[in-house]
């Protein structure tokens, strides 16, 4: 077979032309500046921050708490005073008025070493209803701890009119279902998913942390608030001191932490009282040692009375061992 050279200079120009006559590869200048181009790109791939939010609510998996940072994050670049106020309420808890959906119902319940635990009779219907002022992740928290029942403490002022009425001392809450507290958490869900809607229908979108001067003027302008509903206040009813009620689950008791906090309790009680404590705080303490003499101490009644020390040492916590003693009983009661 005959091969034929080609010359070098033809081979240089067979090459120039094949290089020519082949595809040619144009590559445009941008006309649009690196930075622009890349928020389209993301404006294009990811979801803007309403969608985020919608999301999340339509996710039973999301925590609701986070749900509420976004939704704080939204309402402060929209400038939704009144919807940022509702979400610190909800992140943070309420002081005083709650929103309706945050009354819970229970059973009121009293417990003393002679008589076990019993349901309070008799006019008791003020006591059966509870304004619940704790933030979302705490009750959030109580749900994660598979409790089938919750109790609230009633506060100092409830407990020693109750002793008064009854003439006698005991351990007083009110027992409630978990299902009240996730009840609450739905409803915070559901009015999120509302407002979110709401934004959208109204042509405010954003896109993934950001709103256009349109977007805030939309919002404004539509009077984007969340409805929570009529507010109510249980201050005057239940007596100073309500706010500060706490919910506790029959789960994580430790017994034994309980014995010793109880030996110290017993050791110091004396100058306690010298301190400003109440003066039933031996009874009280003796009705904690009644019920560790149990076989099998019920962790329900533990906590109960552990909230009644707490309430009768509240008057010496400028006490240095009342202090000392108060900061215990808040570690065992998650408080």
């Amino acid at each position: 077979m005959c091969v034929k050279r080609v010359p070098p200079a033809s081979m240089a120009v067979a090459c120039e032309n094949l290089w020519h006559d082949g595809p040619r590869t144009t590559i445009a200048q941008p006309s649009e500046s690196p930075h622009l181009v890349n928020r389209k790109i993301s404006a294009a791939t990811m979801a803007t921050l309403i969608e985020q939010i919608q999301r999340d609510c339509i996710d039973n998996t999301a925590s609701v708490s986070a749900l509420l940072r976004k939704v704080k994050l939204a309402a402060s670049k929209l400038g939704v005073a009144q919807v940022e106020d509702w979400v610190e309420h909800e992140l943070n808890g309420y002081t005083e008025t709650v929103p309706d959906y945050r009354i819970v119902h229970g059973t009121p319940m009293a417990w003393c070493p002679y008589t076990g635990t019993q349901p309070i009779l008799g006019g008791v219907d003020w006591l059966s209803k509870k304004a619940v002022r704790e933030s979302i992740a705490s009750l959030e928290q109580c749900l994660v701890s598979g409790s089938k029942d919750l109790m609230i403490s009633f506060p100092s002022s409830i407990t020693k009119a109750l002793d008064k009425a009854n003439g006698s001392h005991a351990s007083y809450y009110l027992s409630i279902s978990p299902n009240q507290l996730a009840r609450i958490i739905d409803r915070v869900r559901t009015l999120i998913l509302d407002w979110a809607t709401k934004l959208e229908k109204a042509g405010v979108v954003g896109s993934d942390f950001s709103f256009s001067e349109g977007d805030k003027q939309k919002a404004q302008a539509a009077n984007m608030q969340i409805n929570i509903g009529s507010v109510e206040n249980f201050t005057g009813n239940l007596g100073h001191g309500n706010v500060s009620d706490s919910i506790v689950s029959n789960a994580g008791m430790s017994v034994e932490a309980v014995r010793t906090l109880v030996q110290e309790l017993r050791q110091y009680a004396t100058e306690l009282v010298k301190a400003g404590a109440d003066a039933t705080l031996d009874a009280r303490i003796a009705a904690i040692e009644a019920e560790l003499r149990n076989a099998t101490p019920d962790p329900s009644k533990l906590r109960g009375l552990l909230t009644d020390v707490r309430n009768a040492i509240s008057g010496a916590a400028g006490n240095i061992i009342a202090s000392g003693v108060l900061y215990k009983i808040g570690g065992l009661l998650g408080a």
